[in-house]
């Protein structure tokens, strides 16, 4: 089973807005885009476990006690760099839920190594992939316009696992976990 956490980007005005410029995304042949139903902030990647971990994740995050909160999707940006870009993605800044929603995934990344459930230690940057770049396409080929998307509540997180099919990833929630309201 390929597992990750992560907060799914809720419905409401952000996730529309997100939904138009990954539309507006859609005819250039050097992108992959990500589809709307599946935009998420991944907290910590597991990847490949098996049931007995899964479940011992699921009991983890129970543990997890942190405020819900509100987040601004703005800024856009690429991975690794414009230069050379991979992904292109949208964040949260600091100031604006993204010290939140570190928080919340340092929490859950010392919780997971404090149980010895190993994940991927890449340092956690609050973002949404919208779209992965194909080989040998430049960021001088993509024009984006950086903008505030708006708003949006993260009132709870999830154990997902992760189906890859040719189409694209199918997510399943297997444990969604509320955080308390403020």
């Amino acid at each position: 089973m390929r597992v990750f956490i992560a907060v799914d980007l809720p419905e409401g005005e952000a996730k529309r807005s997100v939904a138009a410029l990954i539309n507006s995304l859609k005819n250039k042949q050097e992108l992959k885009t990500v589809s709307p139903e599946n935009l998420h902030f991944t907290l910590a990647f597991i990847g490949e476990t098996n049931a007995e971990e899964v479940n011992k994740v699921c009991k983890i995050v129970d543990d997890i006690n942190q405020a819900a909160f509100t987040a601004e999707l703005s800024g856009l940006g690429f991975f690794p760099n414009k230069g050379t870009p991979r992904v292109i993605w949208i964040g949260v800044p600091k100031e604006r839920g993204g010290d939140k929603m570190v928080a919340l995934a340092n929490s859950i990344r010392q919780a997971l190594k404090e149980n010895n459930i190993p994940f991927d230690p890449k340092p956690f940057a609050p973002h949404l992939t919208l779209a992965r770049v194909r080989e040998r396409a430049t960021a001088k080929n993509i024009e984006l316009t950086s903008a505030n998307l708006g708003d949006f509540y993260v009132d709870k997180f999830s154990v997902k696992e992760s189906v890859l099919t040719r189409s694209g990833p199918i997510y399943k929630d297997l444990k969604i976990k509320p955080l308390f309201s403020a």
